[in-house]
C-alpha cells in the first residue's frame, strides 16, 4: 500500500543545504606549531591566501577540536597574521597544541566532487 506523503521538491533543496561553495585548490593538510608559536602552511594553502605579498596579511581562523579552519576573508572569527613566509602566528591559548588539520571550509559543509 502506497502512502501519500509530501515531499521536498529537488529545486527546494539548495535552499535547506545552504549555497555551494566554491572550489578551491586547497583542500586539508596537517602541521605542527613552532616552538616560537608560529604556524607554516603548506605551498598551495600560500598561495591561495596570497602570502606572496610583502607586508604581512589578516586572515580569520576558527577552531574546532583538532581542526584549524583559515579564510582570507574577515569573518566571525578571530584574525590572525599572516607573514611573508606563509606563517600564521597563532594566539597564546593555541601555541601548546601538538598539531592541526588545516583547510578552507568547516568539515561540515565540504561537499564531495
Amino acid at each position: 500500500m502506497r502512502m501519500n506523503r509530501p515531499r521536498t521538491p529537488p529545486a527546494a533543496l539548495p535552499d535547506l543545504t545552504g549555497p555551494p561553495l566554491p572550489a578551491s585548490r586547497w583542500q586539508w593538510s596537517a602541521a605542527e606549531p613552532e616552538p616560537s608559536g608560529r604556524l607554516l602552511l603548506p605551498p598551495v594553502a600560500r598561495r591561495v591566501l596570497g602570502s606572496e605579498s610583502a607586508s604581512p596579511q589578516v586572515v580569520s581562523g576558527s577552531v574546532r577540536g583538532d581542526t584549524l579552519v583559515i579564510r582570507p576573508e574577515h569573518a566571525e572569527s578571530p584574525a590572525m597574521t599572516l607573514d611573508a613566509r606563509g606563517r600564521i602566528y597563532l594566539p597564546v591559548w593555541l601555541r601548546r597544541h601538538p598539531g592541526f588539520l588545516i583547510g578552507p571550509t568547516p568539515p561540515a559543509r565540504i561537499r564531495p566532487s
